[in-house]
């Protein structure tokens, strides 16, 4: 009689662990909707390098991206999810590099720059969600295209005998900054509700310098991003 209970127990336990598996990799509820999404968006720009040299030129600074995105499932909890955004994104420019641009160092005490783009995002990622009520976790990742539209480079500097501040278009014959780039994203979001909370980065997959005769860098950025699910 005891196995017998055993037995039976196990049985609708084995019964209770598949079906919260079921409900955990197979929604019931899968259905295609847009969504909002608002970033803080950080760059990450690599070194410019040239063989075994390299250049601190750029470093970290902060920008937004806003826009939308479409999720179509697949598959089970599988799905694709383009979107579309526009950007703002900014990266300092070292002293060093401000230095080489106004050309007499030696002179100069206080400096400054930054590189400012504004452009379009088209995300193409592809993910997986897990259901854990009430609160779901997806991973998702894929390629992601950026076209920029307007970019300016800033420098200022002062000291004993120059004041200079310049502006120029990054995106000129004679810029620094090429328009296009391709990308591809990794990154873990978590929804609840509507609402979503998303953590991700993106490795730049293309070299950004203009005019580089050899030498190159990537333009790579992490976001955290907060969303709304219509």
């Amino acid at each position: 009689m005891r196995k017998t209970v055993i037995l039976l127990c196990a049985i609708l336990l084995s019964g209770f662990v598949l079906r919260a598996q079921s409900d955990i990799f197979e929604s019931s509820d899968n259905r295609a909707y847009f969504g909002a999404r608002l970033s803080l968006d950080i760059s990450c720009p690599t070194d410019i390098t040239e063989g075994r040299y390299g250049f601190d030129a750029f470093s970290n600074a902060a920008g937004f991206e806003i826009g939308g995105i479409y999720n179509i499932p697949l598959w089970k909890n599988l799905y694709f999810e383009p979107g579309v955004s526009l950007y703002y994104n900014t990266m300092k420019l070292s002293d060093a590099f401000v230095n080489a641009w106004v050309g007499d160092a030696a002179q100069v005490d206080k400096v400054g720059g930054s590189v400012r783009r504004f452009g379009f995002r088209a995300p193409l990622v592809a993910g997986y969600r897990f259901d854990f009520e009430p609160v779901a976790i997806s991973v998702f990742t894929g390629p992601v295209i950026s076209l920029g539209l307007s970019g300016r480079t800033h420098v200022n500097a002062e000291g004993a005998g120059v004041s200079v501040s310049n502006s120029a278009n990054c995106y000129a014959d004679d810029g620094i900054c090429k328009r296009a780039d391709l990308g591809w994203r990794f990154g873990v979001g978590g929804t609840w509700g509507n609402y979503v909370l998303q953590v991700y980065g993106t490795v730049g997959m293309c070299n950004m310098l203009k005019n580089g005769d050899g030498a190159k860098f990537r333009d790579n950025n992490v976001a955290i991003a907060l969303g709304y699910n219509f």
